[in-house]
């Protein structure tokens, strides 16, 4: 995969994030590589979506504004009311322009890693789910993210759209529609 090694260059990353969501990143590449690896799909692919998922986490709200209307679809209301939501659209629009990176797969499941949305492709499921579930993340028990972590790829998206509902809620913080879509979808797929 072109820029593989560049991207792989800590010091690359690090102007645009601080340490500790390096580690945080590298941490979903590793456990995204390994459940491609799982899933029968590119390994590369996986490590480098999830090193770079979080790449435009750390920017103001103007600047993910901005760069999020560069990626040709419309700002929704939801996204301009909480603009952090737009850090995966404008982290493909970094991995794009800054490194050149033109993988569809890749710049989509960067894209999708926040909210998600229905149809998402297996990169993404699996960025979705690294992100949520890397080891360091000290909000999941270990013995239930080895109990998700055994599931196939659509109930484990499940499992964790149901434990981000579930803080969503409590914070009283709004769902994005379309992880409501995602989840809906899933619960169709599940009963045909």
């Amino acid at each position: 995969m072109k820029n593989i090694i560049s991207i792989n260059n800590s010091a690359d990353l690090h102007k645009y994030i601080s340490y500790q969501r390096f580690k945080h990143s590298g941490q979903v590449s590793l456990l995204a590589e390994r459940l491609c690896i799982q899933y029968g799909t590119e390994p590369d692919k996986g490590r480098i979506a999830g090193l770079m998922h979080d790449i435009a986490r750390e920017m103001s709200d103007e600047l993910l504004l901005e760069l999020a209307m560069t990626d040709g679809s419309k700002i929704m209301n939801w996204e301009r009311n909480r603009p952090v939501l737009l850090h995966g659209r404008a982290g493909a629009v970094i991995l794009k322009r800054d490194f050149g990176i033109n993988d569809s797969e890749v710049l989509e499941a960067l894209r999708n890693h926040v909210v998600g949305k229905p149809g998402m492709n297996l990169l993404s499921k699996i960025i979705f789910v690294a992100d949520f579930l890397e080891p360091t993340r000290i909000f999941i028990d270990p013995g239930q993210r080895n109990r998700i972590m055994s599931m196939d790829i659509d109930p484990m998206l499940t499992e964790v759209l149901n434990m981000i509902f579930y803080h969503l809620k409590r914070e009283e913080k709004e769902i994005a529609p379309p992880s409501i879509s995602l989840y809906k979808e899933l619960q169709s797929v599940k009963f045909r």
